[in-house]
C-alpha cells in the first residue's frame, strides 16, 4: 500500500487557503508519461508568492520587510488575503512555470506546459481534482514498478484489468452539446 495525500483531503480545511486560488490541469509534454497533474495555485497566499523565500539557512521566511516573522508563520501562511502577496515563486520551480503559462506571471515558462483547464477555486471542483489526482498517483506507481522490470504494463490486457494507459489526461471524449428543452 503507499500512501496517497489525495485520498481524503480536507476540502475544508482547504478553502481557507484556496477559495481565492485556482486550481490549473496541466501536462508536461516533455517528461515521461504519465506526465498530467492537477496544481492548487493558492493566490494570496505565501504558496504562490514571490516573497516567499528562505534565511541562510534554508528556513522559511517572507521577503517582504512588512510582513514579520510572527505574521508569516501564524496568519499568512494559512489564509489567502496577505497584503503584500505578489504572485511567482522564489527560483525556478514547476509551480512557477505552470503560473507563466496560465498569465499569472510574466513570461514563458522555462519548460512546456500545456494547460488542459485553468478554473478558479471551488469546492465540486477541488473533490474532482483530489480524486484524479490520486488516480495519477497510481499511474505513477505503474510507470515506477515498469521501469524497474517488477509489472508489465501491456494494452493487450486492457480489459482484463492489468493495463494503464499512462497517457490519459482523464477528461474523456468531447460530448455534443445537448440543447434545452423549449420553453412552452
Amino acid at each position: 500500500m503507499t500512501y496517497d495525500p489525495h485520498a481524503d483531503p480536507d476540502i475544508v480545511g482547504e478553502m481557507e487557503v484556496m477559495s481565492r486560488g485556482r486550481l490549473v490541469k496541466a501536462r508536461l509534454p516533455d517528461d515521461p508519461a504519465p506526465n498530467v497533474s492537477w496544481y492548487w495555485i493558492a493566490t494570496g497566499n505565501c504558496a504562490a508568492c514571490a516573497n516567499n523565500g528562505a534565511d541562510g539557512t534554508g528556513y522559511p521566511k517572507c521577503l517582504s520587510a512588512n510582513i514579520t516573522p510572527q505574521q508569516f508563520f501564524e496568519v499568512y501562511t494559512y489564509t489567502n488575503d496577505c497584503p503584500e502577496f505578489e504572485a511567482g515563486a522564489a527560483g525556478p520551480s514547476l509551480l512557477l512555470d505552470v503560473m507563466r503559462a496560465v498569465g499569472l506571471v510574466p513570461g514563458a515558462p522555462s519548460r512546456r506546459v500545456e494547460v488542459i483547464r485553468d478554473s478558479p477555486w471551488s469546492v465540486d471542483l477541488a473533490v474532482r481534482a483530489h480524486r484524479e489526482q490520486s488516480q495519477f498517483l497510481s499511474m505513477a506507481h505503474v510507470a515506477d514498478a515498469v521501469a524497474r522490470g517488477e509489472a508489465v504494463n501491456d494494452p493487450k490486457t486492457q480489459f482484463s484489468g492489468n493495463y494503464t494507459d499512462l497517457e490519459d489526461d482523464l477528461e474523456g471524449p468531447a460530448r455534443p452539446a445537448t440543447p434545452l428543452p423549449s420553453a412552452p
